[in-house]
């Protein structure tokens, strides 16, 4: 199946090395990352001059949601954390009621849906 976008012209870097490389994605997901473009894309999107990292992880968040979502909400620190290259965050126990234990937990789970 043909991939809905590549990302072609950019520096990858992993834990190890950096490297020129494709990125290959299909429904929103990362499918391919090779040396070469190996199929033709729907789109491609020239990254010249720029590095490709993994997403970060912020292992220390306060999303204040539910308690004070005047303050931040998952929404607003979600898009927050993406635009500043994280993908990845967690949550800690900064709302009403705090999250100490399994029900808290689960309450928390059913309110964000």
């Amino acid at each position: 199946m043909k991939p809905d976008l590549a990302i072609v012209n950019g520096l990858l870097v992993d834990s190890h090395q950096m490297y020129p490389g494709v990125i290959t994605v299909r429904q929103g997901k990362i499918v391919g990352i090779n040396q070469s473009l190996e199929q033709e894309p729907l789109e491609v999107l020239d990254a010249k001059g720029l590095y490709i990292l993994p997403g970060a992880v912020d292992g220390h968040v306060h999303m204040m949601d539910p308690g004070y979502p005047d303050r931040e909400d998952f929404v607003t620190g979600s898009r927050a954390a993406a635009r500043g290259g994280v993908t990845t965050v967690i949550d800690h126990h900064r709302t009403v009621p705090p999250v100490f234990g399994k029900d808290e937990l689960l309450e928390k789970k059913d309110y964000l849906g």
